[in-house]
């Protein structure tokens, strides 16, 4: 692999299209096409609901969405909503134009470096990864982040001094997506710039362009969202009013992290393990070494040292795909590079398509002092095999909780909205979270306890929220409702509840209201940590 500096190559002119020229039209349509059929029916987890609210009702104080706002997604959103005429579906159309683009920036930055074999099969292994199918198909802005890095780079290693300004603009209007994606991507940017600097090609007006794309990306959105805020400095103290509850320990972000790498490059971790001398040549690392070495090490340390979610994955996954792609086309014979080929994206379908989704054990959500060491073992377990899972089995198992959740909790309530209070205790929440309960049913009065902070309880009404401690957050509706698992069930009927229905996985019960008190008690015994 020769170090030298890499370029945009214009086009060859020809009188008739390669069959190689159909490939990318027809990967993204079956990309989209493929994810249209694969959508979710119900919106899922905590931040697609704070997505859905946010879309009507902007307010990051609100958690309408959660810090820090994400204002151009949400722009984009209400503008797809607007089109569309629903909701869920615009969202949805947003998240499948992201994966496309994506699609399309990997195969075009893979073509860049690699060139165009390596580039079809990055695009591919891209399009039928497990993780990428997942937030291709539910109300989650990860997709963003593969779309983001791949762009970015691409565009970083433009040759004409006007490249960079569609750099700036692209990195400003990212900065209202997903902050600290941009932010993780610029070392790797970072070191494009001081690569063009050394090559005499940062020049004055090189720089002038990247200034006025960012002025540019950045009024795209951020005049916005300062008048709905309520001006500068009040968008800047709600955006930087980043929540801790999903860093989680030392220990606790490395296997998510993990896990989260093992489902989304599944089998291809042992073809590196015997190929990853090939690309990897430490002591004389090539341009596209190096580039790659400052795009995939800065991410992989935060997300293993400070925060976990398996979508963040997706922004160093195109990377991996188009190093694995490099890897296959070099195999010595052609046999062994169908089979690497063939067999990396059978195992990626095979993995989403095919694999079972496991429910997560109730005692998953207990706290440590009501489990066994054998049942906290097997917490960890069923983690990997539920929660960080990438398959579809598990979108549609999302979507069976949520409509039987509804359902139960529209047959104790309706009619009686405002004088029933719903407690979704934390056991229930691991399947049907508050957030989407209140995104589906705005009327109801719900009760969200908390299992990190002992006595603190979210109450969620229409489009308001607050957090009450201790006394304050006592159970005092006319009538309350309480949807928990099926298997703690009993532990409320000791206290005095009243069982109305149970349609797995959940059970419903009702309480008086002299008896919140000892429902509240009741909760904290379980779950308080």
């Amino acid at each position: 692999m020769p170090n030298t500096r890499i370029t945009f190559l214009p086009a060859v002119a020809s009188g008739s299209p390669s069959p190689r020229s159909w490939f990318l039209p027809l990967l993204l349509v079956a990309t989209a096409f493929a994810q249209w059929l694969c959508w979710e029916s119900f919106i899922t987890g905590l931040d697609s609901g704070n997505y859905w609210l946010g879309v009507s009702d902007y307010s990051i104080a609100a958690e309408r969405p959660h810090a820090p706002g994400y204002p151009a997604f949400i722009l984009l959103c209400r503008a797809s909503v607007w089109l569309v005429g629903d909701r869920h579906h615009g969202m949805l159309l947003v998240i499948t134009l992201l994966s496309s683009g994506a699609v399309w920036a990997c195969y075009r930055l893979a073509r860049t470096l690699f060139g165009e074999p390596a580039a079809c099969v990055a695009a591919l292994l891209l399009a039928c990864n497990p993780l990428f199918l997942l937030y291709g198909i539910t109300t989650e802005n990860y997709a963003f982040d593969a779309l983001c890095s791949s762009l970015l780079i691409l565009l970083a290693l433009g040759k004409p001094d006007r490249m960079l300004l569609y750099l700036g603009i692209a990195a400003g209007a990212a900065t209202g997506f997903r902050g600290t994606s941009l932010l993780l991507l610029a070392p790797a940017l970072g070191f494009l710039l001081w690569d063009r600097w050394r090559n005499r090609q940062l020049t004055i007006r090189a720089i002038t362009y990247l200034i006025l794309g960012l002025l540019v990306g950045l009024c795209c959105w951020l005049p916005w969202v300062i008048a709905e805020e309520g001006g500068a400095l009040a968008y800047l103290r709600l955006a930087t009013n980043l929540s801790t509850s999903s860093a989680g320990t030392f220990v606790g972000n490395l296997a998510g992290f993990a896990i989260a790498s093992v489902w989304g490059l599944n089998i291809a971790w042992v073809y590196l393990a015997f190929r990853w001398k090939s690309f990897a040549r430490f002591r004389h690392l090539t341009f596209r070494q190096s580039l790659f070495c400052w795009w995939i090490t800065p991410s992989t340390l935060f997300f293993a040292f400070v925060i976990y979610a398996k979508g963040y994955f997706l922004l160093i996954l195109p990377a991996c795909c188009m190093v694995l792609a490099w890897l296959a086309i070099r195999e010595p014979s052609r046999w062994r590079r169908t089979s690497v080929i063939v067999g990396m994206i059978a195992t990626n379908l095979s993995i989403f398509f095919l694999f079972p989704y496991h429910t997560p054990p109730y005692f998953t959500a207990l706290a440590p002092q009501n489990r066994t060491v054998e049942q906290r073992a097997e917490s960890v377990v069923s983690r990997g095999f539920s929660v960080l899972l990438p398959t579809f089995s598990r979108v549609r198992a999302n979507d069976r909780f949520v409509e039987v959740g509804l359902e139960m909790i529209d047959a104790a309530t309706w009619g009686r909205e405002d004088s029933t209070l719903v407690v979704l205790d934390p056991a229930a929440q691991m399947l049907l979270v508050g957030r989407v309960v209140q995104a589906y049913r705005p009327r109801l009065r719900l009760a969200v306890p908390s299992t990190f902070h002992r006595s603190l309880v979210v109450y969620l009404h229409g489009l308001d929220w607050e957090e009450r401690n201790g006394n304050r957050a006592a159970f005092n509706g006319q009538q309350l409702v309480v949807l928990t698992r099926t298997e703690l069930a009993g532990k409320y009927l000791e206290i005095g509840g009243e069982l109305l229905q149970t349609k797995a996985p959940f059970a419903l019960l009702k309480f008086s209201r002299e008896r919140g008190q000892l429902l509240r008690q009741r909760i904290d015994q379980l779950f308080a940590r």
